[in-house]
């Protein structure tokens, strides 16, 4: 049950999007450090500037909420959208053409991955997908086993109709190797204002370019509707935290962010790099760039002091989570919300959906096996084969899940059943399986070790300090309805309406 996590939108939506994430470590996402601000985005067409929402009075536009999702979600709007030019440019190389017949089936496989049940047609009407945008990752799971299929020489009657993962990686980062790709934020970097420039390294074919309207395109085509009301909450908070910072006239400074960032980087060589700690603790590199301007933040806005005595009291009131108790824990759960839009359901089915999790408590506390339930009645499609247990132990706090499963499920006790249990899913119903008990013997005095308590504690009382700040603010937003229709628009295909 992970929690919504603003900077990966997309990532959840079409399964067909990760598969470029096999070779991104060829574009060194690990030294994605930023010496100083790229310059503005170039967009062919003016962005659409009717208000989202008012913070404070401060009105929020339309174009303010696009260019927030453009900026969260860049790396992977990017790396998408290259490695969709690469391929056409060893399609065109290889001689090699993706019929409408092959990109119907392959979009038929994704949804299904997406959304068993469901057909591709019914989402692009819905609005949850763009026809364009979908149409784009079929094309692009299904060109890669092609080319691959072609320079293997697999014969007709040995290929499949899913490409394995991994050798389609490995011809995809040797595809890039063949061209010289220059990315924003990077060194060298393409033109002002675009997200990207390819070129191939020969000097051949011309030197094609991914633009900030595209990379929109991309991400309203394929962005959960729902998705969009995170995207909306982070930027109102990065709003009211500007206004605090604006009456405290501090600022944050950027260069000190990427110096953290890199020392970061340099602290944690690979194989075992901050971008994959980051990646098991449940956040981004971006995300990392956001605590730490709001730690900032709330010390010029407060004149906070980080205290040793106030360190020590946290440590001790949070010894368990420092030497890491974790609970194993399965699941029942009874959505509330459509796992493809990200919308929540109507108010009967949600209030069904809470009947039946006291329903299946009830049988649970009878003595019903645990497992049979989770097989036999659990929505997470995840967890259900595995009698509903969840991979993961939960800690008291971190990982990206739900604040409320995580909660509710760290206090439970072995053999244990919650009554149910309402997250931004639905209502659960869960059973701890096994309590990992404290490790002891830490020296907590060490400086490297100190140095991640006290990271912690700044987390926790940022948080507490933004929790305060945006209870505080007088804020409006346009109904869910309005926000949503900006998957509609489109921005580099033709002007936006």
């Amino acid at each position: 049950m992970k929690h919504r996590h603003f900077s990966f939108i997309v990532a959840a939506t079409v399964a067909a999007a990760s598969l470029f994430a096999q070779a991104a470590p060829e574009s060194k996402p690990a030294t994605d450090t930023r010496p100083s601000a790229p310059p503005p985005y170039l967009f062919a067409n003016p962005l659409p500037t009717a208000a989202v929402a008012t913070v404070n009075d401060e009105v929020v536009t339309q174009a303010r909420l696009l260019e927030y999702v453009l900026n969260g979600n860049l790396q992977q709007a990017m790396e998408n959208l290259v490695m969709a030019n690469v391929l056409e440019l060893e399609l065109a190389k290889n001689g090699i053409d993706v019929t409408d017949e092959e990109i119907a089936a392959e979009r038929t496989a994704i949804v299904a991955r997406v959304s068993p049940g469901r057909k591709p047609e019914d989402l692009i009407k819905e609005g949850v997908f763009s026809e364009f945008e979908i149409n784009r990752q079929a094309r692009m799971a299904r060109g890669w086993d092609k080319i691959i299929w072609k320079k293997q020489n697999v014969p007709e009657d040995k290929r499949t109709e899913q490409g394995n993962p991994m050798i389609r990686a490995i011809f995809m980062r040797q595809a890039m190797q063949d061209y010289d790709i220059r990315r924003r934020g990077a060194d060298p970097a393409p033109a002002p204002g675009l997200v990207a420039q390819i070129a191939s390294r020969d000097g051949k074919g011309p030197t094609i370019s991914v633009t900030a309207d595209q990379s929109l395109d991309f991400l309203m085509g394929l962005v959960k509707p729902g998705a969009l009301t995170t995207a909306m909450d982070d930027l109102v908070l990065n709003v009211i935290v500007a206004q605090e910072m604006a009456r405290a006239k501090a600022e944050v400074n950027e260069a000190d962010i990427e110096a953290w960032v890199r020392s970061q980087l340099a602290k944690f060589p690979p194989p075992f790099d901050w971008p994959t700690i980051l990646k098991m603790k449940g956040t981004t590199m971006d995300a990392e760039r956001e605590r730490m301007r709001r730690i900032v933040s709330w010390k010029k806005c407060t004149g906070a002091v980080v205290k040793d005595a106030d360190v020590e009291a946290f440590l001790q009131a949070n010894i368990d989570y420092f030497n890491g108790r974790n609970v194993n824990v399965a699941h029942v759960l009874f959505a509330t919300r459509d796992i493809a839009s990200g919308l929540d359901y109507a108010a009967e089915v949600q209030e069904k959906a809470k009947t039946n999790a006291e329903s299946v408590a009830a049988k649970a506390r009878e003595g019903i096996d645990f497992g049979w339930l989770a097989e036999n009645y659990s929505e997470d499609t995840s967890t259900k084969a595995a009698k509903g247990l969840l991979a993961t132990p939960i800690k008291k706090w971190g990982g990206g899940l739900d604040p409320s499963f995580q909660k509710a499920a760290y206090a439970l006790k072995p053999g244990e059943i919650s009554p149910p249990v309402k997250s931004q899913f639905g209502w659960h119903v869960i059973r701890c399986e096994k309590v990992n008990e404290a490790r002891s013997g830490q020296d907590w005095s060490k400086p490297e070790v100190r140095e991640y308590v006290v990271d912690e504690y700044e987390s926790f009382k940022m948080k507490e300090w933004v929790d305060a700040i945006r209870a505080k603010a007088k804020v409006t937003t346009v109904p869910l309805s309005e926000i949503v229709k900006l998957k509609s628009m489109t921005f580099s295909r033709k002007p936006t309406k």
